[in-house]
């Protein structure tokens, strides 16, 4: 945006609520095995490192201990995109639920 608060590049969200029976590990699991880390993130393993020259940043934050809900948060970002996925998954609750956003500047 502009100083008079007008756009001035094309940008569009999209946003989605998935729902899966899969235990929260299975679930992060899937994730890691898809996404790098950056370098180092909380959870970091030393193998793990960004891909050279894909301007993509990773990072995994769980929020869970001592808490009687299980919440991981991982960001995706790059240069045009910004992806959020949230995962979290009740002691009570039957299902793992993954709030999934995603921002795209054109």
């Amino acid at each position: 945006m502009n100083a008079s608060g007008e756009r001035t590049r094309p940008s569009v969200q999209y946003r989605a609520i998935l729902i899966t029976k899969d235990p929260m590990a299975k679930v992060i699991a899937f994730y890691e095995s898809k996404l790098k880390r950056a370098a180092g993130s909380k959870t970091s393993k030393s193998d793990e490192q960004p891909v050279a020259g894909s301007g993509q940043s990773v990072t995994f934050h769980d929020d869970s201990e001592g808490r009687p809900v299980a919440v991981h948060v991982i960001f995706v970002n790059t240069d045009n995109t910004s992806t959020t996925l949230v995962i979290s998954r009740a002691a009570t609750e039957p299902a793992t639920h993954i709030a999934w956003a995603r921002y795209e500047r054109h």
